[in-house]
């Protein structure tokens, strides 16, 4: 999968933005399936995302 690189977080919060600030950039993934499978199958949330040069993703998750 590579060598890791520098680590970028990022975390889900809806409070931290106010409007017009936010912009998006589409794309296709499965990771909607990917966070309802953890979300539905533990009693975890998941709160953000972390990410490196690796292409691999890590949920960051809280109990419910």
């Amino acid at each position: 999968m590579g060598t890791p690189g520098k680590r970028r977080h990022f975390i889900i919060d809806k409070g931290i933005s106010k409007e017009g600030e936010i912009s998006m950039f589409p794309f296709r993934s499965n990771l909607k399936e990917c966070i309802e499978k953890v979300e539905n199958n533990t009693n975890e949330k998941v709160i953000g995302i972390v990410f490196d040069d690796t292409f691999t993703i890590e949920l960051l998750t809280q109990k419910k």
